[in-house]
């Protein structure tokens, strides 16, 4: 099992909490995004306090970045940034 940072989870949780408290989504149909070469791609769900979060290692997505994606099928899908690498 990975451990998995608190800052981490407290980033992902920050990210998530507008869309499904704000937005009403359900955690069922989001993703969370990843490099491949993050620590998260190892792991197939995450547990938060809204629920459990699917993730999914992306290989076309840098490391350093991830983001939060609902899934197809609802107009106007959400999406959130949960970290993205500060520019040089």
């Amino acid at each position: 099992m990975i451990q998995i940072s608190p800052v981490a989870i407290s980033m992902i949780e920050q990210a998530l909490g507008p869309i499904i408290v704000g937005k009403r989504r359900d955690i069922n149909r989001i993703e969370l995004h990843v490099s491949c070469e993050s620590k998260l791609a190892q792991c197939e769900f995450i547990d938060t306090k809204h629920g459990r979060l699917k993730i999914r290692p992306i290989h076309m997505i840098p490391k350093g970045y991830s983001y939060l994606m609902e899934k197809p099928g609802k107009p106007k899908r959400s999406f959130a940034w949960v970290s993205k690498k500060n520019a040089k």
